[in-house]
């Protein structure tokens, strides 16, 4: 069997390995786990870094978010309250009418049917319209 040129640099490195006494292997393999231990040391560093500066960048992009959905937040909320302030004006204004036009309507029927009777009349129509309403509710309610 022929040897080739690298079987033969492999055999000669290995001689001169074997050649050299244990205090010097010694010496490098106490240099090389220093080198790797340094490597180590290095490579920890900068993933550390890098998985802080990360962490940063997403605090970061959390916290403008969080800034955002505050603001959106405080914009809805003024507007609710805004809402629920003219719905609440808009009722008062309505009740107010209402009151005036029940009065004008009891004063009318008086004159027909009597003070009783007119107030009957008055109850009947708006017990009929709550169960009207009543109904729409019940609808609303069940949903499609």
């Amino acid at each position: 069997m022929a040897m080739t040129d690298s079987t033969r640099g492999l055999l000669s490195a290995l001689w001169a390995f074997l050649q050299h006494p244990a205090v010097h292997l010694e010496e490098h393999l106490t240099a090389i786990e220093e080198t790797i231990a340094g490597v180590e040391h290095r490579l920890e560093q900068d993933i550390e870094r890098t998985v802080r500066g990360r962490i940063a960048g997403i605090q970061a992009r959390l916290e403008t978010v969080k800034k955002r959905v505050v603001e959106d937040l405080k914009r809805e909320l003024h507007r609710v309250v805004l809402m629920l302030a003219l719905a609440l004006g808009c009722g008062v204004l309505a009740l107010t009418g209402l009151i005036f036009g029940l009065m004008a309507a009891w004063t009318d029927l008086k004159g027909f049917i009597g003070p009783v009777g007119a107030s009957l009349l008055l109850a009947s129509v708006f017990l009929l319209a709550s169960l009207v309403v009543l109904g729409l509710l019940r609808s609303v309610l069940r949903g499609p």
